[in-house]
């Protein structure tokens, strides 16, 4: 069955399917077969589509199986300016809808099932609505920011939006589609599809447009109308070609789409186009009068005016907001995953008639859900459940020996002349892996794709491409030589498909035999291919040419793998990159995404360091989309989001050193309202832990003698009531804990205001974390009768239970850590509020609950075991420990401090609370030390690219 005949039979089926779940019954596989049998049985249909193979029909149950009961799994959070009026509502009935009906047809056909397309359509709404009525006379210019997770539908929702936005009254459609030639070409290719209906010619054959091949909606939607196109897939605007077209904005019927690159001669270009051939004089007020959307795709890069002064301006910057100030009437909508910087672009407006206000989003920001099938940052690196010793995802292996390979201090005089092993391992996984989701699906046609990318530098991408490439020859001659046999002779009689037998058995656990998918093995090394992306390669990653058969790929690169650029069907990730700034390694985390039936097979192959980066800023984006969820619901707007969230401790180390602000010196914001702060890196030395706990010994019997208490019943943690602040901070500035961040001093300053403010005394807990259970790492070689049970810190107390935790040490072994900043429970903050009917799971929600009005500490007491190779994370590679090290005879102690919003003091006035929260703010400079911790080398993935 071609493809065609597969999407209209699938689409009629989900259609079929869609309707049952609406009325309540239950879409199981045996539902899907019936219905599918039920539909090849008429007659029309199979004089349409022919008769269908059992592969054909096991292709269609399990693509539909993996789509039609996809729901999402999160509300729409927003903030909006309510000075913009709302309008859609209103006049949604008088909007002629065509060019988002046959958008939305179009993503039917495609597979998207209802409740997505109607989640999807809900934010465009809430964009549209926010923003205000197109056709509003007079002059208006609004801005807003949509937030999604890294490879979650950006660009399905801008599209959509470009549609609704036409229909509404927008004639002048601009997308910054990218900024590298690559990631313009695949964003024209998708608008090409989802607006244009045509496929894109060059503009240098202007003369037959209109007879350009018709795709997407172009078969769908109404052929009268049209869509007038400035750029193509081949081509980004120029005003040679612009001019050819011979069409003024002002003078045209159908709406104008240019799709051009994030680039500064570009965008001067455009801008003195629309100038020059409209006659304008902006400096007079003589502007084009007809609404003008601007989109920003990944508008947290190169977007963000990085000049310390405000009438200092970046090119692109520029470039954006003297195209937006040539319209009376112009809205701007940036789209991101990683919003940090936005959020804090000055809201103040300028005051030039040349160009427009900063690109603060003023009047609109939004946070797209996810559908249940996403593959995100809760999938590799979510919160983990410590009192169950829950490993590290089951999708992520650590890797410590890729420096042999490529040392970390490279060049572009590096030699690389050896494959590391791991990398061999993750080459084989992907094979392997590719197979068995070839072999559920009964389909060879999909594409996959595993992503290299280990350095930036164009050279070295070169020679890890070509050792791939040799390592993957030796696979196919083997393939050549052995395929056609059986499996098993196979296995025996070659030492490479022996390999990739042993790493099935170790790697996989899947309801499939080596034999059962040895058929797609053999076709998976027949058609793979490894292709070096940067400026320099001979070959291109397209996946539209090979849009029938699929394309089977190793993409090995740096910086055009690091942000925008889809990567189709990817299944396994090698990374060794770093970089110190949250928003850039959110980026290249390309292995997010959509991964229907294959999520338990996707893989990410990453360092130790990464894996501890990753998973803080996880903790991190939960945490900014928390306070959004906060501010959404005390119904903030815009501005005020920005203020708050650029007062964030953690929020304003999130992105390049030009974004930081961070010159000579720089006064930096910290306000720890609402926030857990945790001590959980510790030192080796047993003097130091010894010298903790007597410190806790000495805390708990001044508190016994001094402060009511309680037993928490079942638990055996215990609860301090009313505890002065000195105790506290007597407690804290005595406490010997691993402080590379300088910031204990800070706390102990934020404390001291907080007790000058009045806000009521801490509440104190000796945490009982009670699950001591065995597990496996600590049933290895006697670690189970060596780690220490338990310590009594009062004769009057109970003796409390030392938990588990495995740690890895520092480089120097002086220091250990844990690669989760977390070695608590969430539901820890709600033993000190005592509420027992709470079913939340963040540790911020109970912070912030409105009768938290205290700050608390509470007192961890663990039993360390410290595994080397730090590498062995899962019970699986138990074999490959060499020790563990016991480094205290003795409990490890550690603390968290959490701090109330200010918002839920009770008996305070607006201005008191405004006054309280501007002195509880503790501000200080950044010194030498600080710059070099975060030093230009850092920030060479952003600005120093090779490519």
């Amino acid at each position: 069955m071609d493809k065609q005949a597969f999407h209209r039979v699938r689409h009629s089926i989900i259609c079929f399917c869609e309707k049952a779940l609406e009325r309540g019954e239950k879409v199981s596989r045996d539902f899907i077969e019936a219905a599918i049998d039920k539909y090849i049985e008429n007659p029309v249909v199979a004089s349409t589509i022919g008769t269908l193979t059992k592969t054909d029909k096991e292709k269609l149950k399990f693509n539909i199986e993996t789509q039609i009961n996809v729901r999402i799994s999160d509300e729409i959070v927003a903030l909006r300016n309510e000075e913009v009026k709302r309008w859609l509502d209103h006049k949604r009935d008088e909007v002629n809808w065509t060019f988002w009906n046959a958008y939305r047809t179009y993503l039917e056909y495609e597979g998207r099932t209802k409740p997505v397309i109607d989640s999807l359509e809900r934010v465009i709404d809430l964009v549209l609505d926010a923003t205000g009525d197109p056709t509003t006379p007079g002059s208006w210019r609004r801005s807003g920011l949509v937030m999604g997770n890294v490879q979650s539908g950006k660009t399905q929702n801008y599209i959509g939006l470009i549609n609704k936005a036409i229909d509404a009254g927008y004639k002048v459609v601009i997308l910054l589609g990218g900024h590298l030639n690559e990631l313009r070409n695949q964003t024209q290719t998708r608008v090409d599809e989802g607006v244009i209906g045509r496929e894109s010619i060059q503009l240098a054959k202007n003369q037959g447009r209109d007879k350009s091949k018709r795709v997407g909606v172009g078969k769908i939607r109404d052929e009268s109308k049209e869509v007038i196109w400035f750029t193509s897939k081949d081509a980004d605007f120029k005003k040679s070609a612009a001019d050819q077209i011979g069409v003024s904005f002002n003078s045209v019927t159908s709406p104008v789409v240019f799709v051009v690159k994030k680039n500064a001669a570009i965008l001067k270009t455009l801008y003195e186009w629309i100038v020059n051939k409209h006659d304008l004089d902006i400096q007079n007020g003589k502007l084009i009068n007809l609404p003008l959307l601007l989109i920003d795709d990944e508008a947290d890069y190169a977007s963000i005016n990085t000049k310390h002064s405000k009438n200092d301006i970046t090119a692109i910057n520029e470039g954006i907001r003297k195209i937006l100030a040539t319209s009376s009437k112009t809205n701007y909508i940036g789209y991101t995953a990683t919003p940090f910087a936005n959020i804090f672009i000055d809201p103040d407006k300028g005051n030039d008639a040349l160009i427009a206000d900063d690109l603060f989003p003023k009047d609109l920001m939004v946070r797209m859900p996810a559908p249940d099938n996403y593959v995100g940052h809760n999938h590799f690196f979510p919160y983990q459940d410590f009192e169950a010793d829950q490993e590290v995802s089951s999708s992520i292996t650590l890797i410590d020996d890729f420096e042999q390979m490529l040392p970390a201090k490279s060049n572009k005089e590096t030699r690389v002349d050896v494959l590391c092993e791991s990398l061999k391992e993750s080459i084989q996984v992907f094979m392997l892996a590719t197979a068995v989701r070839y072999t559920r699906s009964s389909s060879f046609t999909d594409h996959s794709t595993m992503l290299v990318n280990m350095s930036h530098l164009t050279v070295i991408q070169e020679q890890i491409a070509s050792l791939i490439g040799d390592y993957v020859d030796k696979f196919k001659k083997a393939n050549e030589l052995n395929g056609t046999k059986e499996a098993d002779i196979a296995v025996i009689e070659s030492n490479y498909f022996s390999s990739l037998h042993d790493v099935y058995q170790r790697e996989f656990q899947v309801d499939l035999s080596f034999s059962e998918i040895f058929p797609a093995i053999r076709k998976v090394i027949s058609k793979l291919k490894t292709i070096a992306v940067n400026a320099g390669s001979k070959e291109r990653l397209d996946y539209d040419e090979y849009d029938e058969n699929g394309l089977v790929a190793i993409a090995v690169g740096g910086h055009k793998l690091s942000r925008g650029l889809t990567l189709e069907g990817l299944i396994v990730s090698y990374f060794t990159r770093n970089s110190k700034m949250y928003d850039t390694l959110m980026q290249m985390c390309r292995w997010f995404g959509y991964r229907p039936g294959y999520k338990d097979l996707c893989r990410l192959y990453i360092t130790e360091q990464s894996l501890s980066w990753y998973t803080f800023i996880s903790e991190a984006i939960d945490e900014l989309y928390t306070d959004l969820e906060l501010m959404f619901y005390r119904k903030k707007t815009p501005s005020e989001f920005g203020l708050k969230v650029r007062e964030h401790p953690g929020s304003l180390l999130v992105t390049a050193r030009a974004k930081m602000q961070t010159a000579e010196s720089c006064i930096r914001s910290l306000d720890y309202a609402g926030e857990r702060y945790r001590r959980f890196d510790f030192y080796t030395d047993s003097h130091e832990n010894d010298k903790n706990i007597a410190l806790v010994k000495n805390l708990i019997s001044n508190l016994i003698e001094e402060y009511k208490y309680s037993e928490l019943d079942g638990d055996g943690s215990y609860v301090f009531y009313d505890v002065d602040y000195e105790k506290v901070i007597n407690f804290v500035s005595s406490f010997s804990v691993v402080d590379s961040d300088n910031s204990q001093h800070l706390v102990i300053d934020y404390l001291r205001k907080l007790k000058a403010l009045k806000v009521p005394n801490f509440r104190v807990c000796l945490r009982n974390q009670k699950n001591a259970a065995s597990t496996w790492w600590t049933r290895f070689n006697g670690t189970e009768e060596r780690l220490p049970k338990s310590i009594s810190y009062h004769e009057s107390l109970r003796p409390i239970i030392a938990a588990r935790r495995r740690l890895s040490f520092g480089d120097d072994k002086l220091v250990m850590r844990s690669h989760k900043s977390e070695l608590g429970d969430p539901k820890d903050e709600n033993i000190l509020t005592g509420s027992t009917v709470r079913t939340r799971a963040s540790a911020k929600d109970y912070i912030a609950d409105v009768d938290r009005d205290f700050p608390g500490l509470i007192i961890y007491t663990f039993a360390v075991g410290v595994i080397e190779p730090s590498t062995v994370i899962r019970e699986k590679d138990k074999e490959k420990i060499s020790n563990i090290v016991i480094p205290h005879i003795n409990p490890t102690v550690g603390y968290s401090l959490s701090f109330p919003l200010l918002e839920n003091l009770k008996g305070l006035s607006g201005a008191e609370l405004q006054r309280l929260k501007q002195r509880a703010k503790v501000l200080y400079k950044t010194n030498v030390i600080w710059r070099e911790v975060f030093n230009e080398d850092d920030f060479e993935d952003a600005y120093d690219d090779d490519e």
